[in-house]
Parts: C-alpha cells; sequence; structure tokens
C-alpha cells in the first residue's frame, strides 16, 4: 500500500518517482538513508564541537544531497547558512545552534521516512 503524501517534511513523491512505484525500491530507499544519515550527522556533531570547518562543510554537503535525494529540501537554506559561515569564518558561533537544528529536523524526517516504510511494506 503506498501512503499518501501529507508529510511535512519529506516529499513522498521525489521517492515514488525515483523508485518507480515500486515498493522494494522505495524500502532500499530509505534503508540506506536511515543507515547512513545517523553516521554522517554524528560526525557533523563531532567536528561542530571541534570547530574543525573543514570536516563540517564536508558533512554538510554530504547530508544535503542525502536529504535532497529524498525530496527533503527543508534543510538546504540550514545546509547553506552553515557552508557559508564556515567558508567566510564570520557567525561560527552560530553553528552549533544551526547543527542542533539539523539534528531535531533529521529525527523528525527519519520518524516520517519510518511511516513510509511501515505502510509500504504493509
Amino acid at each position: 500500500m503506498m501512503p499518501e503524501n501529507n508529510y511535512r517534511y519529506i516529499d513522498l513523491e521525489t521517492i515514488l518517482e525515483m523508485a518507480d512505484g515500486e515498493s522494494d525500491f522505495i524500502i532500499s530507499i530509505i534503508s540506506v538513508y536511515l543507515t547512513s544519515i545517523p553516521e554522517s550527522l554524528e560526525q557533523l556533531i563531532l567536528a561542530s564541537g571541534n570547530n574543525d570547518t573543514e570536516n563540517i562543510v564536508f558533512y554538510v554537503h554530504k547530508l544535503k544531497g542525502s536529504f535532497n535525494f529524498i525530496g527533503c529540501t527543508l534543510l538546504t537554506d540550514i545546509f547553506l547558512k552553515i557552508e557559508a559561515y564556515c567558508t567566510s569564518g564570520e557567525h561560527m558561533e552560530e553553528i552549533p545552534a544551526l547543527v542542533a537544528e539539523v539534528e531535531k529536523l533529521a529525527a523528525e524526517v527519519t520518524l516520517e521516512l519510518q511511516d513510509v516504510m511501515e505502510k509500504v511494506s504493509s
């Protein structure tokens, strides 16, 4: 059963189009997200805590692509802001709060994706 696209953070249409409506492929796409995002997010948090701008930019770029891949563009502005701050060296004190916001929203996205997987699997 395909769930309705009434999610706040993800765009289910993006996932459905990519998977051509194939349930197994949808589950595969979401599974990759659910296994790769937490590790990258953890590395971003660690880099932020260490003021490691090189790794902050690396993991923000990686996460931005992953979130866009599943149709979650909500975080794009935050990711772009973090990248700009790291590149310019300005507003660096704001990065931990932005990273915390990413972490919070990533948790919401994860819940929505788990819901999609549950509905697609049934």
